[in-house]
């Protein structure tokens, strides 16, 4: 364009891109916070996610910008300003312990203080676990889970019940030892041991082979009585 000489020009100088607002971030989800930043022409910077119990995983906690820590929503920045996104990466993860022996009160209160569950299972006959206490567990401890995550606990119902046995030599050191490794307590024995052997009582009651009862059950050994003296 041609111009007279000494025409006025008036000259407009740009004073860059216009401040962009930052906007209120924490509760967004992260892919939404990020979003947000990029159509404002700002540069998304995500750091490591940290947890949380009360925050869900991948829900903005905390945001700044690097290079103007004390801003804040309402704020103003240039566009290609950094700002860094921080979310949550959910509640910590939970170490089951180990409940080995413990009984169910026990075992319910030390899963509790973790944030876990107790259920117990079917209980089970356990010849080296006392009745009551725990046999097995799953997760096994050890084990990282997230919390409010169940442990089953199998716990003793102790011995399983043991069976009269069949007597093959009525000497009484034979038979103690019989009743010894049967899982049955020899109490006393009735008659005369070096006559004819009988059977077995269990509470003054007579019992047969092969009858069942709780272990370590107290049992008289009985053999004939001796005949009157004359």
């Amino acid at each position: 364009v041609e111009l007279e000489k000494n025409t006025s020009v008036t000259l407009f100088v740009s004073t860059g891109p216009a401040p962009r607002v930052l906007p209120e971030l924490n509760g967004l989800a992260l892919t939404d916070a990020s979003k947000q930043l990029a159509d404002l022409g700002l540069v998304v910077e995500v750091a490591d996610a940290v947890f949380d119990d009360k925050v869900a995983k991948d829900i903005v906690m905390s945001w700044t910008v690097p290079d103007s820590p004390t801003l804040v929503a309402g704020g103003t920045v240039t566009k290609g300003t950094a700002v860094r996104l921080t979310a949550s990466a959910g509640p910590e993860p939970r170490t089951v312990p180990d409940l080995a022996g413990s009984t169910v009160t026990a075992a319910r209160a030390a899963v509790a203080a973790v944030q876990l569950q107790l259920v117990a299972g079917t209980s089970v006959f356990d010849a080296n676990v006392p009745r009551g206490r725990l046999v097995s567990q799953t997760p096994e401890a050890g084990t990282t889970v997230p919390p409010g995550t169940k442990v089953t606990g199998v716990f003793s119902k102790g011995h399983a019940p043991v069976k009269i046995p069949a007597v093959t030599d009525p000497a009484p050191a034979k038979v103690k030892a019989l009743l010894t490794k049967a899982g049955f307590v020899l109490t006393s024995t009735k008659g005369d041991p070096t006559l004819e052997f009988i059977g077995f009582e269990v509470a003054g009651k007579p019992v047969k082979t092969g009858q069942q009862f709780p272990y370590r059950t107290k049992v008289v050994a009985v053999y004939t009585a001796a005949p009157p003296a004359p």
